[in-house]
């Protein structure tokens, strides 16, 4: 094959609008931001340090933050897992009854295949042209034909 034709330039050099935007605002983001993942941070500890039974300081200092026991972070972690198991045999139940009901259908149907009669009468051609156009790697119009 021959090379790829050469590509318009943009007039513009990038379509992310880049910005300088105000110390401020930049210093609220980041303060924001870290304190977010520290509280996400907390969350997984706490959850973590509960789920393996572990004894740190900080398990009884998130516990009294948070106001919560850990009887109740372990009823959630026992909830959430028995739902993602009754979702999972749901899932794999519905998947099992579709393949058995409509697995060996095939209700995809592919176009017919076009035929050099169709694509000179679409482009208003003869066949001959269309011919001589498939057998050709580099073609050259003198005007457009769509």
């Amino acid at each position: 094959m021959g090379k790829s034709r050469p590509r318009r330039k943009r007039k513009h050099g990038s379509i992310i609008i880049q910005e300088e935007r105000p110390l401020v605002t930049k210093s609220i983001e980041v303060l924001v931001t870290v304190l977010l993942w520290l509280y996400l941070l907390s969350i997984l500890t706490l959850v973590v340090t509960i789920t393996c039974d572990l004894d740190f300081e900080w398990k009884r200092i998130l516990l009294v933050i948070f106001q919560i026991q850990a009887e109740d972070v372990q009823n959630i972690i026992y909830k959430i897992g028995m739902f993602s198991v009754i979702f999972f045999i749901i899932q794999f139940v519905w998947v099992q009854y579709n393949y058995r009901m409509f697995g060996s259908l095939k209700r995809r149907r592919f176009p017919k295949d076009v035929q050099p009669q169709d694509l000179a009468q679409y482009f208003s051609l003869t066949e001959k042209e269309i011919q001589y156009f498939q057998k050709n790697n580099i073609i050259k119009l003198k005007d457009t034909i769509v």
